[in-house]
């Protein structure tokens, strides 16, 4: 039998805090993009975000039983963000 995990630990509560402000910041970010999207009208781009908030549920919804290590969420954070950037960024009067 396993032991069981410390729910208050300190290291467990540092790494809850830490998934929670990343978990804060792919919101706003992905928000901030899908609204971009809407108001730019690119329907295709705002497929993009629908997906990132799909994964996402998923992951939120199955991280319980699976306990997926924060590099996992750095991983997801990462792709969202240049994902969504790759259309939404203008950089010299280029489309990133």
């Amino acid at each position: 039998m396993s032991p069981k995990r410390n729910e208050f630990s300190k290291d467990n509560v540092y790494v809850r805090t830490k998934t929670f402000i990343l978990a804060i910041l792919l919101t706003l970010i992905t928000t901030f993009f899908g609204i971009h999207f809407l108001i730019k009208a690119n329907h295709e781009l705002l497929i993009y975000v629908v997906v990132i908030f799909i994964a996402s549920v998923i992951i939120i919804k199955t991280h319980r039983k699976v306990h997926y290590p924060f590099l996992c969420f750095v991983g997801l954070s990462i792709w969202a963000i240049l994902h969504l950037a790759d259309g939404g960024i203008i950089v010299s009067g280029d489309i990133l």
